[in-house]
């Protein structure tokens, strides 16, 4: 499956009783869409309904997100604008009081990547 479509490997690790995961990997070689990388490598033994990462090539070159989790909302946003990321808010009922205006997850997770432009989602302690 390393060189196809990305539709169609993903209908046929899905027709596996698997589940997909993505992410993406700037490579001016490969047309965008493009498998890269499967992760567990093909032919390893896996569980039913387990998650198979496939890796897309993209052209665009993408942004990694840094690990916020933790950091208060303030800093969170100055650092988020000077790198040109776009977010979404949502706050969540915080279980302790210094949790409030306190970044508790992301989405997507610490060091992937998202294309520019690509946002983020933040779940922020009230």
């Amino acid at each position: 499956m390393i060189g196809s479509d990305f539709l169609y490997a993903k209908s046929q690790i899905e027709m596996l009783g698997l589940k997909v995961s993505t992410s993406k990997m700037t490579n001016a070689e490969s047309p965008p869409g493009t498998i890269l990388a499967i992760n567990p490598s093909p032919g390893s033994q896996v569980e039913e309904n387990s998650i198979v990462e496939l890796i897309i090539a993209t052209n665009l070159e993408l942004i990694p997100t840094p690990d916020i989790i933790g950091m208060s909302l303030s800093n969170t946003i100055n650092l988020l604008n000077e790198k040109g990321i776009v977010f979404e808010i949502i706050y969540i009922q915080a279980d302790y009081s210094v949790q409030k205006d306190t970044v508790l997850a992301q989405d997507p997770q610490p060091g992937t990547s998202i294309s520019p432009g690509g946002g983020m989602l933040l779940f922020v302690g009230k």
